[in-house]
């Protein structure tokens, strides 16, 4: 089972990259909400057409993306970090990583 960090980081409160997640091309919008004091992602296809949106990056659980449906890679997205963070923790403290379908 391969694990791949994203590149995530709290350089910007907002931007969007595109990845290669067990080979589906998929664009991940991630976003800091300051009155919910948390980072959050929206999928994307690599076109910038909507997925799912609005997951709150959660450490310790799986990122879910409720609803989503096709265009979806096949494996899952993981939160690792303490449970309280703050803006600057992302991609220090705050990580997210995909473990591979296979």
């Amino acid at each position: 089972m391969a694990e791949l960090l994203l590149p995530l980081d709290a350089l910007a409160d907002r931007y969007r990259l595109t990845v290669t997640l067990d080979g589906v091309d998929v664009g991940l919008r991630c976003y800091w909400l300051p009155r919910a004091a948390g980072w959050y992602l929206d999928l994307e296809r690599a076109d910038g057409e909507p997925i799912a949106g609005g997951v709150r990056i959660t450490p310790g659980a799986g990122v879910a993306f409720p609803g989503a449906g096709e265009g979806v890679p096949p494996g899952q997205f993981v939160a690792l970090g303490p449970d309280a963070y703050s803006r600057d923790d992302l991609g220090g403290q705050v990580r997210v990583v995909y473990v591979e379908a296979a």
